[in-house]
């Protein structure tokens, strides 16, 4: 295809920080994600940023725990993309922004570890290392299921911001016992609910002892 011979090739591993950025006009989702298949970086890539994707899905690569030296995830403005990336197994992320994702309704097992079961089935722990995650303008998003595993996701997220997401009702990962701080703002329909609000007092309980 003439298009595929125009695809960068990565010579070096030297490259730590990469944004993969589309235009605005839509194309075939199908081509969109060959492309960024194509275009997997070195895995010593540290910092990466994928904006204005048009597939409905992520390829493997994103998310894959041989990305060890990644501490920075930033995906923005994928009106198509319906789930996300198994993220939960990169091993150093440290800090992750999910912003502007149109469609997404739900997020649930799949955020963790690409294989079903495999939380239960033994001790891996999502998001290791995560300190802070951001989740902004998701205007569909309404539910974002618990890690089911032997171990507790999140555990050393310090913090925790939500942003625009008017249909999330809940509910918050559980036992987030590194956390110092949560930001709320356009979340209506989070902050009527009793889940939340018996969620944050508990939050503010546990760190009120600890001072």
């Amino acid at each position: 295809m003439p298009w595929m011979q125009k695809m960068p090739t990565w010579k070096t591993e030297q490259i730590e920080e990469l944004g993969l950025l589309w235009g605005k006009e839509s194309e075939d989702s199908r081509k969109v994600k060959v492309v960024l298949d194509m275009l997997q970086p070195p895995i010593t890539l540290k910092s990466l940023h994928i904006g204005l994707y048009g597939g409905t899905s992520f390829p493997n690569w994103v998310g894959n725990s041989l990305f060890y030296n990644m501490v920075s995830l930033r995906i923005d403005n994928c009106e198509y993309c319906m789930t996300l990336p198994p993220l939960g197994q990169l091993p150093s992320l440290k800090d992750l922004k999910i912003y502007d994702m149109k469609i997404l309704e739900r997020i649930g097992s799949e955020f963790y570890c690409v294989q079903e079961g495999e939380g239960s089935n033994s001790s891996f722990q999502p998001f290791p290392s995560l300190e802070r995650i951001r989740f902004q303008i998701m205007p569909n998003w309404n539910e974002w299921l618990p890690f089911e595993g032997n171990s507790f996701a999140f555990p050393c997220l310090k913090t925790l911001e939500l942003y625009n997401c008017p249909e999330f009702r809940g509910h918050f990962p559980s036992h987030l016992s590194s956390i110092e701080e949560i930001q709320i703002e356009g979340c209506a329909r989070l902050l009527e609910t009793p889940h939340t609000l018996h969620w944050l007092s508990s939050i503010i309980k546990k760190k009120s002892k600890k001072i």
